[in-house]
């Protein structure tokens, strides 16, 4: 999974990430909308080659502080 470049989990009933998902580094393309999800790990502001993140129709009620790093 290492070289993974896109991922798309959407339409999954997701309600969390593991943390691991910050362990992504490739990650480019990240769609987790429509899932159930709450929160999400401070490990994804470790997606440093992350360039599309899609996180709509969820529940999150506030985001991690380290999401301010994939700017």
């Amino acid at each position: 999974l290492s070289s993974l470049t896109q991922l798309d989990l959407s339409h999954n009933r997701l309600e969390s990430l593991p943390d691991s998902i910050g362990e992504l580094k490739n990650l480019e393309v990240l769609h987790l909308n429509n899932n159930n999800l709450i929160t999400l790990p401070e490990s994804i502001g470790n997606l440093s080659s992350l360039k599309e993140l899609r996180l709509e129709y969820n529940l999150l009620t506030t985001l991690p502080t380290s999401i301010g790093n994939l700017c």
